[in-house]
């Protein structure tokens, strides 16, 4: 899933103006952050939110 997100945006980024690239690639580095840490939270609150553990 991921990959197929980062290709389309490789995809985008050829046909935009230079400048946008270092906004778009910073921006893209912000979320991925942000999912890595919501993701490593919910992991640890894991069992506790499901019940299933």
């Amino acid at each position: 899933l991921t990959f197929d997100i980062l290709t389309n945006a490789l995809t985008l980024l050829q046909g935009l103006p230079k400048l946008l690239i270092p906004i778009l690639v910073t921006v893209a580095v912000l979320i991925q952050y942000e999912i890595a840490k919501t993701t490593k939270e919910l992991s640890l609150k894991g069992p506790q939110l499901t019940g299933i553990n």
